[in-house]
């Protein structure tokens, strides 16, 4: 849709640059006192600004019951004086240029008639484009049928239940032409009917019965497509002949400094108005028949041949002999009339014609290709409702321990190890790691310092007598620097004689205090590693809040991997659509045989524009705004169909290779 409002917008702001250029500044003041007091001209400015393109930046097309109900409120030429005047004076004289100069409300109406017929032209492009398109995507499918035996056999079971239906109906038709009153033949010879119709028709398809099942698929198959594929020519047809003919008059295309300011001139876009409205009525007319396909741009102009707006294509000119009117002086009334009916009726028609030759070839209904676990999934459903409502007090405490489980996790994994780091961070004392208490180390210490000290008062060296203070405190130097002397030289005396002294003596003793002594000296190892874990105390903090991150960040990224993975699939199908139209845009571009001087045809040229389109929407999803707005620039020059088809080629490179990151 988004390339139709292109269209539509860059023709209505054709329109209104020439219409501005028409309505000179003393001609636009010269108001009727009637005029002002009825208020016409401003009720044909509301309607023309209803449904103008370039009112506002939010512009949305009119439908077709809002553009119908414009035109009958319009009532076009029921009041126009220049409009009376041509139909009641003109007598088939030559006119010239020095002709009456149509008055405000005569061209306010020719401007409503223009946008009307802008409109319409989105409209019919728009409906031919949303028939074309669908339609490539079910010839893709039928493509992926028909390229693998797997795809066509599951196919195959996908419609049994449909061949079996048509089958059935048609033994049924049969039966029902043959019997007789069904009460008087009763049921006996009801079944010999039915039983020998079943034989006629097996030996009916006796050619049919030749050829295996995955043949006769493939045979449906590319019937459905070939349906689909003359459908998709005979839019294209029409999407070509539209875009390269309608609104295509050299007056509306001319820029600003190249509007000529002539009466011809002025009156010249009204003819292209009116051949546009005859075009879109032909294409319409000629794409709502199914035996157009093969020449689809010679029936088109089959009809406009006989189109009675063709004798006003001229506004100045006079046939030999001819009486009738001329172009200048064709009422308004008279193209909305024409815009009245392709809204009513030709656009209707065509519609309903489309949509039922896409019925024929559309792929089966999402009930069709399902209906094989559907039916498993029903047949079972009773088992499985059953299973879960004997087992409802299992399942119930698995989905409450599992919730008790994440939430213990998070609590003991996540939230207190992060709690102990900040502690460390901020020198929390709760928050300390430490291997053993504060204060062991000094009573153990000291009350080894006691033992000794007793043991050498009671056990002095030999000669010496009793220790005097000196020597108490360089014993007790000596304990604190790890020296047992006094104690080590009783034990070496004790352990001549172990069994006599260990009940008799101080051997018990002296090993209790070695005790004691190893159990200062683990002390102060681990004291030591208590002092290196305090060091490193941040580092441990991190280390066991790690794996409760890690757990989280993994489960985290699996879960939002979930939608992810969807969005990957659906880019990798979009990019390998992309692929396929560029494919098809180069292949239709390189196998045109160029009649015209190196231009496309119709056909080949709406081909082109179907899959430039497709292209385009792809691209406006996937494309970063920066490089999209790029992009319809090259979507420009690819549908430039007056440049040539050398051109267009190499447009077509430099889109495969600019956008293939994109892509």
């Amino acid at each position: 849709m988004s390339f139709v409002l292109d269209q539509v917008h860059a023709i209505d702001n054709r329109l209104d640059r020439l219409q501005v250029d028409s309505l000179p500044a003393h001609r636009q003041q010269n108001l009727t006192t009637q005029d002002v007091e009825h208020g016409r001209l401003e009720h044909l400015q509301s309607l023309i600004k209803s449904i103008s393109a370039s009112s506002s930046s939010s512009f949305t097309p009119a439908t077709r019951t809002q553009l119908i109900e414009t035109l009958n409120e319009a009532q076009l030429s029921s009041q126009c004086s220049t409009c009376r005047h041509y139909t009641d004076q003109y007598d088939g004289t030559f006119a010239t240029e020095h002709a009456d100069q149509p008055t405000l409300e005569h061209e306010l109406e020719w401007l409503l008639l223009g946008k009307a017929a802008t409109q319409t032209y989105g409209l019919v492009l728009d409906s031919l484009i949303s028939h074309t398109v669908p339609i490539s995507d079910e010839i893709w499918y039928w493509k992926d049928i028909l390229g693998s035996y797997r795809y066509t056999a599951l196919y195959s079971i996908q419609t049994s239940p449909l061949r079996l239906f048509e089958w059935s109906k048609g033994i049924a038709h049969e039966v029902q032409q043959r019997r007789g009153t069904f009460v008087v033949e009763g049921w006996g010879q009801f079944y010999d009917l039915v039983k020998t119709v079943v034989q006629e028709r097996n030996i009916l398809d006796v050619q049919r019965r030749v050829q295996t099942p995955i043949a006769l698929v493939k045979k449906e198959v590319r019937m459905k497509r070939g349906h689909l594929e003359r459908a998709k020519m005979q839019n294209a047809s029409g999407i070509g002949y539209l875009l390269s003919n309608a609104f295509s008059d050299e007056v509306l295309h001319a820029s600003e400094g190249e509007a000529d300011k002539s009466q011809t001139q002025q009156h010249k876009w009204k003819n292209s108005i009116l051949k546009s409205i005859s075009i879109m009525d032909a294409v319409l007319s000629a794409a709502s028949r199914s035996d157009t396909h093969h020449d689809f741009e010679g029936e088109v102009s089959a009809v406009l041949a006989e189109d009675p707006f063709e004798d006003y294509h001229q506004p100045f000119a006079i046939q030999d002999g001819s009486s009738d009117r001329l172009a200048i002086t064709l009422r308004p009334a008279e193209g909305s009339a024409r815009l009245d009916a392709i809204l009513r009726q030709h656009l209707p028609t065509y519609r309903d014609y489309s949509n039922s030759a896409y019925d024929v070839g559309r792929r089966p209904p999402f009930i069709v290709r399902y209906w094989l676990p559907a039916t498993i999934l029903l047949l079972s459903s009773t088992t499985l409702l059953r299973y879960v409502a004997n087992r409802r007090a299992a399942i119930t405490t698995w989905i409450r321990e599992l919730g008790s489980t994440v939430i213990d996790f998070w609590r003991n994994w996540v939230i207190e190890p992060a709690t102990k780091v900040i502690g460390t961070i901020r020198h929390d004392a709760n928050s300390e790691v430490s291997i053993m208490s504060k204060r062991s180390l000094e009573g153990d210490r000291a009350s080894l310092e006691r033992m000794v000290l007793d043991f050498a008062k009671a056990n002095p060296p030999e000669g010496s007598g009793s220790l005097g203070p000196q020597e108490l405190e360089l014993v007790r130097k000596g304990i604190q620097e790890g020296d047992l002397t006094p104690v080590l030289r009783v034990y070496e005396k004790e352990l001549q004689s172990p069994l006599y002294n260990g009940i008799m003596g101080n051997l018990v003793r002296a090993v209790l205090i070695q005790v004691q002594k190893t159990k200062v000296d683990v002390e102060v190892a681990m004291g030591g590693i208590d002092t290196l874990l305090k060091s490193q105390e941040l580092v441990f903090g991190f280390v066991g809040l790690t794996p409760g991150l890690l757990v989280t960040w993994g489960a985290l990224r699996w879960l939002s991997s979930i939608p992810d993975s969807r969005r990957n699939m659906q880019r990798g199908q979009k990019q390998s659509q992309a692929y396929q139209i560029l494919r098809n845009v180069d292949r239709i571009l390189t196998s045109s045989p160029q009649p015209n001087a190196g231009f496309l045809d119709s056909r080949e040229y709406g081909l082109l524009a179907v899959e430039a389109i497709s292209l385009r929407d792809i691209a406006a999803r996937t494309f970063p705004k920066q490089v999209f707005t790029e992009f319809k620039e090259d979507f420009t020059d690819l549908l430039d169909r007056m440049s040539g088809v050398g051109r267009q080629i190499r447009v077509a490179d430099r889109m495969r290779w600019a956008y293939a990151k994109w892509l």
